[in-house]
């Protein structure tokens, strides 16, 4: 048995330890998002149900030495990115969701997943804007982040993400909210063109509307030789049946039928934190590469394809004048450089909290 699983069995319990050959090891390892990050077997996995085993497991990590990694929802695709060959920290038992008493907020714990946070929230939705962080820090003290304690690490987590501890559990504001209207639409790639133009015009600052969500972009699918542009739309006040006229520009556009889609549910707001878009006046878009396919043994070409394209739409978007350095961290892949494109002001301003730890 590896020192530091055997460790970690003392510490917490032989319930909160999972070994290579058990069942809750094999459930715990399939229950990944993608098989590349499952395709990393730990020595042990650590199931903590409460912000003192998370405690217990950092002290005994520091006390070891021995490598481990933190799993929340296990969204994450790549290899690495939830999951380590030493100790695997669990967090799915931490899921806890309580909703204030007046509704203005909602305490999520860091193994919840939102379908379960909708749930609770069924006539509210969760903002963007954390009130405020339970985190376990490095000397493995559990602290509260938020404007009025701890604010620098509270600013550092609002971007810098894990880099700074292990978040327990968050309180998040919410807002009320009623129907909202959604659809799903799919355009010839023949209408790449028009769609373009449309959406460059939704993307227009002085055109925007804080009830409007969306998304679009263009879909190959390799079983039936299809492409396709598509358009995800949401609209969080819709007047009655009516469609918004904000999208009116898109449903114009030749469509393919489809059924129409849910939606997750934001409101803008956050001001305070590390992203470095303070600045910022005009439009921006976050670009996604979510390739699929079947054959592990073609990873190594996906990704060095995903790359490629990637540097490709960098360098036209540089060439038109309209590239921005700043990476979204839950579309990032591994090599790119998250904190460093928040600009040197953030790097500055987080390097100290990192130190901290």
């Amino acid at each position: 048995m590896d020192k530091t699983c055997a460790a970690l069995q003392a510490a917490l319990g032989s319930d909160k330890v999972l070994f290579p050959g058990s069942d809750a090891y094999a459930a715990a390892l399939t229950s990944y998002f993608s098989p590349q990050v499952s395709g990393l077997h730990p020595q042990c996995f650590v199931t903590p149900r409460s912000a003192r085993d998370v405690s217990c497991v950092v002290e005994t990590m520091r006390a070891t030495g021995g490598e481990f990694a933190i799993r929340g929802g296990g969204h994450q695709w790549f290899r690495g990115a939830a999951s380590c060959s030493g100790v695997s920290v669990d967090m799915r038992g931490l899921d806890s969701v309580v909703v204030s008493g007046d509704k203005s907020s909602v305490t999520v714990g860091a193994g919840a997943t939102w379908d379960a946070v909708y749930e609770m929230c069924w006539a509210s939705a969760p903002r963007a804007a954390v009130i405020s962080f339970e985190v376990v820090v490095a000397d493995s003290s559990v602290v509260e982040a938020s404007e009025q304690q701890n604010p620098d690490l509270w600013l550092a987590l609002r971007g810098g993400c894990n880099n700074f501890g292990i978040i327990t559990s968050l309180d998040i504001k919410t807002f009320e909210q009623g129907l909202l209207w959604s659809s799903l639409t799919l355009n010839p790639l023949s209408a790449v063109d028009q769609q373009a133009r449309v959406y460059a015009e939704l993307i227009d600052p002085a055109k925007y509307d804080e009830n409007a969500s969306f998304l679009f972009g263009w879909s190959f699918n390799s079983t039936h030789k299809l492409s396709v542009a598509l358009n995800q739309l949401i609209y969080t006040k819709p007047s009655d049946n009516e469609v918004p006229a904000f999208y009116q520009p898109v449903l114009d556009l030749p469509t393919i039928p489809y059924p129409s889609a849910g939606a997750t549910l934001y409101a803008r707001g956050a001001q305070d934190n590390a992203l470095g878009l303070a600045d910022r006046s005009g439009p921006l878009a976050v670009c996604l590469l979510s390739p699929a396919w079947s054959r592990a043994d073609d990873d190594d070409k996906v990704y060095a394809a995903a790359r490629a394209l990637m540097d490709e739409i960098d360098r036209r978007a540089r060439d038109l004048g309209a590239h921005d350095p700043y990476i979204y961290i839950n579309y990032a892949a591994p090599g790119q450089e998250v904190i460093a494109s928040y600009g040197q002001a953030s790097v500055v301003q987080l390097q100290p909290r990192q130190d901290m730890g």
